[in-house]
């Protein structure tokens, strides 16, 4: 491994024992983390400069847990897919962050089913475009898109597209 610049780099440390790599600038401001989890942090110093990746980025999707009410665990990914056996309800999801964007796959298994969204604090809500979610065909797939707006303390609902 190559680190370039004005860095240097640490091992685990005692403060935190899933840390596998970390680099950081002389003013101690972490710029990159990778914790034994497979989760990479990048923190910029200047949070208006643009972020460059070079080659594809991808989102691997997260399979959830088909049963009468599906958690999500938003900190593990932001495509989530699952295919429900039932009519279910998408819990409030968990670990959202502000702006965090989401999709969520749903496959309809056996027969029609229905989706119902959490509502409450913390769930989803929907405005004037998008009302309400409807049946989901058997054998058809769903999207669900959400943007997580922690000053409302909602997922957004901002887009829907079904039938795939």
């Amino acid at each position: 491994m190559t680190i370039q610049g004005n860095s240097a780099s640490t091992g685990n440390t005692a403060t935190n024992s899933n840390l596998i790599f970390k680099v950081g600038d002389s003013g101690a401001t972490t710029a990159m983390t990778i914790l034994n989890n497979g989760n990479v942090g990048i923190k910029k110093a200047d949070p208006t400069a643009d972020l460059h990746v070079n080659g594809a980025l991808v989102i691997v999707p997260v399979a959830l847990t088909d049963a009468a009410t599906i958690a999500t665990d938003a900190s593990t990914g932001n495509i989530f897919t699952v295919s429900i056996t039932g009519d279910q309800t998408l819990a409030v999801p968990t670990n959202p962050t502000d702006g965090q964007k989401c999709v969520w796959r749903v496959t309809a298994s056996g027969a029609n089913r229905t989706l119902t969204l959490a509502s409450g604090p913390g769930g989803f809500r929907f405005g004037t475009t998008i009302t309400a979610l409807t049946i989901i065909t058997s054998g058809k797939t769903d999207y669900i898109g959400a943007i997580y707006n922690s000053t409302a303390g909602y997922w957004d609902v901002v887009a829907y597209s079904k039938g795939f």
